[in-house]
């Protein structure tokens, strides 16, 4: 089963106490084999001030932590630039997590560099497993994403072999120039809902 922790909120804001994040991570870890959780955040500078006493390595660690990933938003491309290497440096310590972007509203235009994703690295190093794309819903609900956005995105997955999960255009899909919305959930024809393989535990 797949635990999206605080789907609502996020664990790692400044509001939420250090030990209560750790806490959670911990608790979260006990559950593997069982059960994957899924932390998403704006703050990933927080993510390393929550992992640091964790136990990493050693004869007393209990932990892998292979069931937990960890994924920060992005928007544009100036939250993606800023946040993605945040991440891959908050994160280094514990090797075998997940690490996505959920680039939910997508207000603008953004690429992913290559080197974050594992097969087109160089030099092996930490790497997104996951892209997550979708619009804006609500009252007060921003225009859809461009579909050309979306697809470059798709692509820039594909040539990393990286899953690619589109949530959908939101409140405002876009409209063909036949005048015809497109589906909801679909791009180029289809829907993507594509998600990492779970781990061996």
């Amino acid at each position: 089963r797949r635990v999206f922790v605080s789907s609502m909120g996020d664990v790692f804001h400044p509001g939420i106490p250090l030990a209560s994040q750790q806490a959670i991570i911990l608790i979260a870890a006990q559950c593997a084999g069982k059960h994957t959780f899924i932390f998403l955040t704006k703050r990933p500078e927080n993510i390393q001030n929550a992992l640091a006493l964790l136990p990493t390595a050693g004869h007393y660690n209990p932990y892998n932590y292979s069931n937990l990933w960890f994924g920060v938003t992005a928007e544009n491309s100036a939250r993606l630039e800023e946040r993605v290497p945040v991440l891959f440096t908050a994160t280094a310590a514990l090797p075998a997590v997940k690490r996505f972007v959920s680039c939910e509203p997508l207000l603008g235009p953004l690429s992913f560099k290559p080197q974050w994703f594992g097969r087109l690295q160089e030099v092996p190093g930490p790497a997104l497993e996951w892209v997550i794309v979708g619009g804006e819903t609500g009252v007060g609900a921003r225009p859809a994403p461009q579909v050309s956005w979306v697809r470059e995105i798709r692509d820039e997955c594909q040539e990393g072999h990286v899953p690619f999960f589109f949530k959908g255009w939101g409140a405002w899909p876009p409209v063909l120039p036949t005048g015809e919305k497109v589906g909801k959930y679909w791009l180029d024809g289809r829907e993507w809902k594509e998600i990492p393989e779970k781990p061996m535990l």
